[in-house]
């Protein structure tokens, strides 16, 4: 999912724009949101996927009750 504002601070996303290629032309600064596999045998292939899109920042989101077991 991409989120986006110009720089009025006008938010664009697909009920504006029907293609990321629009929403990110219209746009000053864009979020996207990533969805990526949780289980611990899969980490390492969602760190490397995760990166691949070079983001400037990124938020590890686990499960409070069951963490990562190393």
């Amino acid at each position: 999912m991409i989120i986006a504002h110009t720089c009025i601070l006008q938010i664009q996303n697909y009920l504006e724009n029907n293609t990321a290629e629009d929403i990110c032309d219209n746009s000053s600064k864009i979020i996207q949101f990533i969805d990526v596999p949780g289980h611990q045998k899969y980490l390492k292939t969602t760190i490397f996927g995760l990166m691949g899109h070079s983001p400037h920042f990124a938020m590890l989101v686990m499960s409070a009750n069951t963490g990562i077991g190393m």
